[in-house]
């Protein structure tokens, strides 16, 4: 099945939320899911520069 969404016409948030469902519905139905090395190491330095005060998250 293809769905073609319109793009040009959704806000920045209705995109965000789109990938985020996609996302979600990957990391539960597919058995060989696993995110990357590099996913992995990105979050762990993006949470290190958050605990030293040199980043913020955002909302």
């Amino acid at each position: 099945m293809i769905t073609i969404l319109p793009l040009k016409e959704m806000t920045l948030s209705e995109k965000f939320l789109t990938i985020e469902e996609v996302w979600d519905d990957i990391s539960h139905t597919s058995k060989d899911f696993s995110s990357p090395k590099w996913h992995e190491e990105e979050l762990i330095k993006r949470d290190s520069k958050i605990a030293a005060g040199e980043d913020e998250l955002i909302n």
